[in-house]
């Protein structure tokens, strides 16, 4: 009996003529929402899509399309026409439909031991306020980095350290939903990193229930929020 061994010999570029590479994941689990130029923008469990109500028609973004983590917590915009996206694992995408270019901030991602989760984003001006496992950060974005984090909320027993779902700015005050209850300060304070400017509510003080995750205020105008 003959033996015949085919060997096949590819080209660099050989893989191109069965098409591009393509990450397909489920969409159905909504995390975020927000409208932009008459298109609504989602951020999901299995990455991001795009649906435009002219002509009903959707895009998908996941790995393919230049995310670097499909598992998606939040999404917002700015007037600048920049979208951003939270992921679970920390890091901020920022996408610009127009150039349809991709930029990325790893900051929390890296200098965390474990994965800090972006819960919620709100766009201000040229400020980002990014709630997450850790705290309340600022983000600028003429600039491109974070300004400050505010991690712990009041003093003694009734403080709070991280895990922020939601922050609103009403009536002078900034307030933050957090799982252990709500903080406020005064939103024109010189120095929100120290925790005694924070006012903290908890069971102890007459509120319901915790975690807090969402704030909103009818009187009030609200950020550009991912929910």
């Amino acid at each position: 009996m003959r033996v015949v061994f085919l060997i096949v010999l590819f080209s660099s570029n050989s893989f191109s003529l069965i098409g591009d590479w393509k990450t397909y994941t489920s969409k159905r689990n909504v995390r975020g929402i927000t409208f932009f130029n008459k298109t609504i923008w989602a951020a999901t469990t299995g990455g991001a899509f795009c649906f435009h109500p002219l002509d009903s028609t959707f895009e998908e973004f996941t790995t393919s399309e230049g995310l670097r983590s499909t598992s998606l917590t939040s999404v917002t915009s700015g007037i600048n026409g920049t979208l951003v996206f939270g992921s679970s694992n920390g890091i901020l995408h920022f996408y610009d439909p127009q150039s349809k270019l991709w930029r990325y901030d790893f900051s929390l991602k890296e200098t965390q031991s474990a994965n800090v989760e972006i819960r919620r984003l709100h766009m201000l001006g040229d400020t980002l306020t990014v709630c997450s496992d850790i705290g309340v950060s600022l983000f600028s974005l003429s600039r491109f980095l974070f300004l400050e984090t505010y991690t712990r909320f009041g003093i003694s027993s009734n403080q709070f350290s991280g895990n922020v779902n939601d922050i609103l700015y009403s009536n002078d005050k900034v307030f933050v939903a957090t799982d252990a209850g709500i903080a406020v300060a005064n939103a024109h304070s010189s120095n929100l990193l120290f925790p005694a400017e924070w006012q903290t509510y908890n069971s102890s003080n007459g509120l319901p229930a915790a975690p807090i995750y969402s704030l909103t205020d009818r009187k009030s105008t609200r950020l550009n929020s991912s929910h």
